[in-house]
């Protein structure tokens, strides 16, 4: 296995935008920590922990091992080739849709409850960095980890919700590699009630040439293929798989066996794919349409949830045999 590398990055220059995708700016303002199999490798990763005008950190760009970008970059980059809409999925993220906070009286939102993390419409929250909580360093077998405390505020810098995120690279041979996310959600303020709605979580929006309208696959752990079927069903992953200019790629997320809420899948064909635990019987996903019973922590309690985001190369035969693999393997580690 390859050593990983890592580089904290600060703001960068505009170059223009590459019609390849070659190029992956910073947004102005915004800071990343960059992710490489080696130090001599291109950039697979970044992690976008923060900024003035980041409403929740997210993963862009996301490129298999051959370098080949597997998620969308826009809004990140406004000329960047593809559907323009749902300006809020950004690439790879964590968030939920409707956060109530006991005590807490929310600006008023149609359909919300609670606050809106999910989208990015007047009256949003923001997942917030606390600067003086992050630590970068190297994890065992020289994979790189990120350590890093957030706040979730509402519209007007409220803190609702305290948040210690661990998130670590790790290469899988010369055709993979795997991010796992570790999200340790602490009721600070008061007790939390992670509303009923199909907005969230753990997600991602990939490039049109993955999207079933391009011919690309959306299948789970069950072998349920395209969104009829994926969607709203409970599964251990979900993956879109496809051809990107010639060459086979994949891209999964996966649902940790250990979590105490299991997922729903919030997948598209447009593009979209999300592990959610929050839904329930008004989202109307069928595996939760018995279950109204919402999940909450009392106030001073933790909730910790983990997933993995798999990027591979190869056709869809060894991709799945991978992820499989993959999920196998990584279920059973600490």
């Amino acid at each position: 296995m390859r050593g990983a590398t890592f580089l904290l990055m600060g703001l960068a220059v505009w170059t223009g935008w590459s019609k390849a995708q070659t190029e992956f700016p910073l947004p102005a303002g915004a800071q990343g920590v960059e992710f490489k199999a080696d130090t001599k490798g291109p950039v697979l990763a970044r992690l976008v922990t923060g900024g003035e005008k980041v409403a929740k950190p997210y993963v862009w760009p996301v490129l298999t091992p051959s370098g080949v970008p597997v998620t969308r970059s826009w809004p990140m980059v406004h000329e960047a080739p593809g559907a323009k809409d749902h300006k809020h999925q950004k690439s790879a993220w964590f968030c939920h849709g409707d956060l109530v906070v006991e005590g807490h009286k929310p600006q008023p939102r149609k359909g919300v409850a609670g606050t809106d993390f999910w989208s990015e419409e007047t009256g949003h929250g923001r997942i917030v960095l606390d600067s003086e909580k992050v630590a970068i360093g190297q994890a065992a077998g020289l994979n790189v980890q990120v350590n890093a405390g957030y706040v979730w505020q509402d519209s007007v810098g409220k803190p609702l919700l305290r948040e210690n995120r661990q998130v670590q690279f790790k290469p899988i041979g010369k055709t993979a590699w795997l991010m796992d996310w570790t999200c340790q959600m602490a009721a600070s303020e008061g007790s939390v009630t992670f509303e009923d709605t199909k907005e969230g979580s753990m997600g991602i929006r990939v490039v049109d040439a993955l999207t079933e309208k391009e011919g690309g696959k959306l299948i789970n752990s069950k072998g349920q293929f395209g969104e009829k079927n994926v969607w709203g069903r409970e599964a251990d992953w979900c993956a879109y798989a496809g051809n990107i200019n010639g060459k086979s790629v994949a891209i999964a997320i996966l649902d940790h066996p250990q979590n105490p809420h299991r997922a729903c899948w919030h997948a598209r064909g447009y593009g979209l794919m999300a592990a959610n635990p929050f839904g329930r019987k008004k989202s109307g996903f069928p595996d939760r349409k018995d279950t109204a019973e919402m999940v909450k922590i009392a106030k001073g309690e933790k909730l910790t949830l983990r997933y993995g985001l798999l990027v591979l190369d190869g056709d869809w035969a060894s991709a799945s045999k991978t992820i499989a693999e993959q999920y196998d393997v990584w279920s059973k580690a600490r």
